[in-house]
């Protein structure tokens, strides 16, 4: 497929959501009568942080992060790659279907329209629902990270970022996902093992969280770690799905005076 990494994070955002609709049964999206154990959040938004051989995974509500975790476990999903491979053959289990078809004006969300377009980048994706996906042989156990951990979060495979961030302007404010990824981030760029990191979400940065990211953006460069988090081409198919950047007040800002020093 013409694959964008914004698809991961569509993905688990709208499946937890699904898992919310289905009171938090599996069988929306696998072959097993299984129901999740820790209900889902406010699914309003995933951020992921890709460098070679890892994937993180955060929310603005970490009850989204553990669903997504549960599933993936579950799937016994728990590299990059592996994700990858589900999501470009299941994907469109998580877009609305009419009587069975699928069709883009019949989409209910943004959210929806955006991964519709993303995952038609190559030629038109089928109309049919996909049957559901196998239960796997085996289960994965992937890592969960608090940011209150006095530990460099782990580097390899999927790590769901959970937890508080430190904020300046607005320390008592709402967390954002991708602030989240560049707390998790602080603990571990010293170490050198990557000379870049991918930042993508299911929606732009807030212009909060944007002017976090540009400050990052400069304080990692000047230690030689070059952060990513705009996408052309990503932007324009997001914009046409009815996605603007948006201005919400009350969001804690990174401090930077403890962050990326």
């Amino acid at each position: 497929m013409a694959y964008r990494s914004e698809q991961l994070a569509l993905y688990l955002n709208l499946a937890a959501s699904c898992l919310d609709e289905s009171n938090g049964f599996l069988s929306c999206l696998i072959d097993t009568p299984t129901k999740i154990t820790r209900p889902s959040g406010n699914h309003e938004e995933t951020q992921c942080l890709a460098m070679p051989g890892t994937l993180w995974i955060a929310n603005n509500d970490d009850g989204d992060t553990d669903a997504q975790q549960e599933l993936l476990d579950t799937l016994g999903i728990d590299t990059h790659d592996a994700l990858v491979a589900h999501v470009d053959a299941y994907q469109t289990l998580v877009l609305k279907h009419h009587a069975g078809k699928l069709t883009r004006q019949n989409l209910p969300s943004g959210k929806q329209k955006y991964l519709y377009d993303l995952a038609s980048l190559d030629g038109a994706i089928p109309d049919e629902k996909p049957a559901v996906t196998p239960l796997p042989e085996r289960t994965a156990n992937n890592v969960s990270y608090s940011l209150s951990s006095s530990k460099p979060p782990p580097v390899r495979g999927i790590v769901f970022i959970k937890g508080a961030y430190t904020g300046s302007d607005r320390p008592h404010g709402n967390m954002h996902a991708e602030q989240k990824l560049l707390a998790a981030l602080h603990k571990c760029y010293s170490r050198a093992l990557f000379k870049g990191v991918h930042v993508f979400g299911c929606k732009v940065a807030c212009t909060t969280c944007a002017a976090v990211l540009k400050t990052a953006k400069q304080r990692l460069a000047s230690k030689g770690v070059a952060l990513k988090y705009e996408d052309p081409i990503a932007e324009r198919i997001r914009l046409a799905a009815g996605l603007p950047q948006v201005n919400p007040g009350n969001i804690r800002d990174l401090d930077f005076s403890t962050y990326f020093t």
